[in-house]
């Protein structure tokens, strides 16, 4: 009976590099397939992207303002808190900015708080900020009354007093006569104070695309996802890590197919 032969050391060099390249492979192929996942994600993004950029005057994206909120978020502009009242059968509103709005229309300039708005003898008192603002009943501004004409400042409500004009500055209430520009202090007691309401949501809708303008169009978005930087340094650095990516793709893809074809 033949004894059997030991493996001789060529032949157990022979298969340590034969397990090697096995081990290699495997990893190579484990990593090709992780890395062509994640890359096609963001492949898919720049291909996307890069069409719609190549047609950009076909698809009008430099005539399109955006109004996706979140997307705007990434911009950092925010839904106005929108504050209303009833101006007849009308609305009279304020964005938190420097401008009423009579419905959807820029009406008049006001800073500060939007205190309300009365309908006193025959014309509509507006009070904003350190200002009494008088209009008629179509929108239109017959005068505005500051401090300049001892106004208390830093109104905070607006209403009526019996057939009289009262508002509140600070913690002190006074009794207003428009006519005679003259505001007396009173003692606290029951008034009418202006209600802000909620506007029809058309209004809301017209007054929200104003507020955020036409500044961001979806030529910018596009630019913006195709660069990464829409998602500021951390999505540059995704696009970079992507190219990178895509760089290892090729270098495995082509050494399992080197090592396949030795094979």
């Amino acid at each position: 009976m033949n004894a059997q032969q030991p493996t001789s050391p060529p032949d157990q060099k022979a298969k340590q590099k034969r397990r090697r390249r096995q081990q290699v492979r495997a990893f190579l192929w484990r990593w090709h397939r992780r890395l062509g996942l994640v890359a096609a994600i963001l492949v898919l993004v720049l291909s996307v992207t890069g069409i719609a950029l190549n047609h950009t005057e076909a698809l009008k994206l430099d005539e399109s303002p955006l109004r996706n909120q979140w997307l705007l978020s990434l911009y950092g502009v925010e839904a106005p808190e929108i504050t209303s009242y009833a101006f007849g059968e009308q609305y009279l509103s304020h964005l938190g900015g420097d401008y009423l709005y009579l419905n959807s229309d820029e009406l008049a300039y006001c800073r500060g708080h939007f205190a309300g708005v009365v309908s006193i003898t025959g014309l509509w008192i507006a009070g904003c900020g350190d200002e009494l603002i008088l209009m008629t009943d179509d929108g239109e501004i017959v005068e505005r009354i500051g401090s300049v004409y001892q106004l208390p400042t830093s109104l905070t409500r607006i209403g009526r007093c019996g057939e009289s004009l009262c508002f509140e500055a600070g913690a002190q209430r006074y009794i207003g006569d428009v006519d005679q520009l003259a505001w007396r202090p009173v003692d606290k007691g029951e008034s009418d104070w202006s209600q802000s309401v909620t506007s029809p949501e058309t209004i809301r809708k017209a007054l929200v695309e104003q507020y955020q303008g036409e500044a961001i169009s979806w030529e910018r978005v596009m630019l913006d996802m195709h660069s990464g930087r829409i998602l500021s340094g951390f999505g540059v650095a995704l696009m970079d890590l992507a190219a990178i990516g895509l760089i290892l793709l090729s270098i495995s893809g082509f050494t399992l197919w080197y090592q396949g074809r030795r094979r």
